[in-house]
């Protein structure tokens, strides 16, 4: 992958339609403006599928990977126009990573989360992997509170992940970067005592 595809006119259309639906949302912690977080995104699966056939797909999704949660009381009309923009492969890869809000209400979001990524698709699974991987590495700036609970649901997944599901070499890569990046960043290094023996950190 090189800059030829950042310049594309596709890019460029899942950029600003990020922009658009994101416009005026801050990041947790940092006060970041959040389009920030989708390109970064964007620039972690362009990195672990650089050699997949899918990548350009993948890229776009990333750049859309949280419109429809975002825009959720306009949820299908926001899918239905990354369908028409973008295509159907990018319209259902941000459906299936779109958390449903009922869902997480009844089962909580650690539980959902790691059901949901149980059953992904291993691309899918790897754009997941590579928006943790993001949201971890800026916990540093973030309250004791938020720092704590979000530490506590990864390494709930992430737990579930290796007990439950087969896992290729680059999700369990993404992984141990996760688990590496969280022990940097955490203010509870207790809860990951329980991987030293799981995965090399």
């Amino acid at each position: 992958m090189n800059n030829r595809f950042r310049n594309s006119l596709i890019y460029n259309s899942a950029l600003d339609y990020a922009k658009d639906i994101h416009k005026g949302q801050i990041r947790k912690g940092n006060n970041e403006p959040y389009i920030f977080h989708p390109i970064r995104v964007s620039r972690l699966v362009e990195k672990y599928m650089k050699d997949d056939r899918d990548v350009e797909n993948y890229i776009i999704a990333a750049l859309l990977h949280d419109t429809a949660e975002a825009a959720y009381e306009k949820k299908e009309k926001v899918l239905n126009d990354i369908e028409k923009q973008f295509g159907s492969k990018v319209k259902n890869i941000v459906d299936n990573l779109t958390n449903e809000k009922a869902a997480v209400d009844i089962l909580g979001k650690d539980q959902y989360l790691a059901l949901k990524m149980i059953n992904l698709n291993d691309k899918d699974l790897i754009l997941k992997l590579c928006d943790i991987l993001d949201n971890v590495s800026g916990l540093k700036d973030t309250s004791y509170s938020f720092n704590d609970k979000y530490s506590r649901e990864t390494v709930f997944i992430i737990n579930e992940l290796l007990l439950s599901k087969d896992l290729n070499s680059t999700e369990l890569e993404l992984m141990n970067k996760i688990m590496i990046e969280l022990k940097e960043v955490s203010y509870n290094k207790s809860i990951l005592l329980d991987f030293k023996k799981r995965l090399d950190l």
